[in-house]
């Protein structure tokens, strides 16, 4: 592990609408978003997950017309289509802030007794 985390709101996690692929899939999605959308291909998706890729074509299918995501054609200058770009509903994103980005840290822990002994 590398210690990195995604949140996931518990309104996903209870979600009777979506199983557990399609739940896995959504996850892997969230965590790869930036500002909800993302571009794996569905192999990566199938590699991440370990979800065979035909049944990860079949749910991404499914989270679309359940509208948990949907789906457009990535492009590049000239035109040509190169990936699709996944955007997640905005319902099951958490805003993130950048709470401490212009702002000092403050110490959690008081060092002044370090060599008091």
């Amino acid at each position: 592990m590398n210690g990195k985390f995604v949140i996931i709101l518990k309104e996903l996690v209870t979600d009777p609408k979506i199983d557990a692929y399609e739940y896995r899939i959504l996850s892997y999605l969230i965590s790869c978003s930036k500002d909800g959308e993302c571009f794996p291909s569905r192999g990566d998706i199938s590699d991440k997950t370990g979800i065979p890729i035909s049944t990860v074509k079949r749910k991404l299918n499914s989270l679309i017309s359940k509208k948990y995501i949907s789906k457009s054609n990535r492009t590049i200058g000239s035109g040509k289509i190169t990936s699709n770009i996944y955007t997640i509903n905005k319902k099951y994103l958490v805003v993130r802030e950048a709470r401490y980005e212009n702002e000092k840290q403050e110490e959690l822990f008081d060092y002044d007794w370090i060599g008091d002994e």
